[in-house]
């Protein structure tokens, strides 16, 4: 866990998490999101990756920017994924899949082409948070 030196891993999850649902309600309201928001979560998990070198990460990280240069993604999503790769994966695959299938009924229930990503990002963080927590209680 990178941030274990520092904090206790649940406390680090939950000041991210509370970024994340600033940036939600941002992209939600305006569907720009502030760069002090997701720049300083962006940088921390692109140094994780890097530090780490693990290959799928990193892998995982130029797609998401190659969706961002072809227009397939929002900058705010990208930076905010490539975050949590590095600093919570397990929130990032579990919202991959929530922002996979959230985007999906969006699409064709309501037939846009764009919608907030970073609500369904916040929500499988959310989760995700809520799964470590409940784990922590019952042991």
């Amino acid at each position: 866990m990178p941030f274990s030196f520092f904090f206790p891993t649940p406390i680090a999850h939950f000041f991210i998490l509370v970024f994340l649902t600033l940036a939600a309600i941002q992209d939600y309201k305006t569907g720009e999101v502030s760069n002090w928001i997701t720049i300083p979560l962006f940088l921390g998990g692109a140094i994780v990756i890097l530090a780490n070198l693990e290959l799928l990460l990193i892998i995982l990280s130029m797609l998401l920017l190659f969706f961002w240069h072809k227009g397939w993604m929002g900058g705010a999503d990208v930076k905010v994924l490539v975050a949590l790769l590095g600093l919570w994966s397990e929130a990032a695959f579990a919202t991959f899949f929530l922002l996979g299938v959230w985007g999906l009924v969006l699409l064709v229930r309501k037939k846009k082409k764009s919608f907030p990503g970073l609500v369904a990002i916040a929500a499988g963080t959310s989760l995700t948070f809520f799964r470590e927590i409940s784990i922590m209680l019952s042991n």
